[in-house]
């Protein structure tokens, strides 16, 4: 199967626009929400259904995709951190274009390019998910 550069192009922005952020505000939470409720000494038990253990699973899943993510950036080129920065930062474009010393067209042009190393890179670490898409 041969990677669709262009739908995994529009995978990653998607992924990094609307989900990435969530997965963020998940690890930036304060972790006593993963706690059992408690009344002095006394834990109290939440029902048939382990909430705590759930809360938990999402926690550490949110944490390896933010890792993933931050160390995809480390790992990555200077062109594909920007990109990405870009579009999780809302870093500047003409901020870019400086830093990496191309046009704005061809960086437009570049775009897919970098995002599709990101997708590369970022499946590579625990627990993230493979973004490309196959044609």
């Amino acid at each position: 199967m041969q990677i669709d550069k262009v739908k995994t192009a529009s995978n990653v922005k998607n992924f990094l626009k609307y989900e990435y952020d969530t997965y963020v505000h998940i690890v930036s939470a304060n972790p006593a929400y993963i706690q059992s409720p408690k009344l002095g000494d006394v834990v109290v038990s939440g029902g048939a259904s382990n909430g705590i253990s759930e809360k938990y699973d999402k926690y550490l899943h949110a944490k390896e995709i933010v890792e993933g993510v931050q160390n995809s950036l480390r790992d990555g080129s200077l062109a594909m951190e920007l990109t990405v920065r870009k579009i999780i930062e809302h870093y500047p474009l003409w901020k870019i274009i400086n830093q990496i010393h191309i046009s704005k067209s061809h960086f437009y042009y570049l775009e897919k390019k970098y995002l599709c190393e990101f997708a590369d890179i970022f499946e590579m670490y625990p627990g993230c998910p493979d973004l490309h898409i196959y044609k």
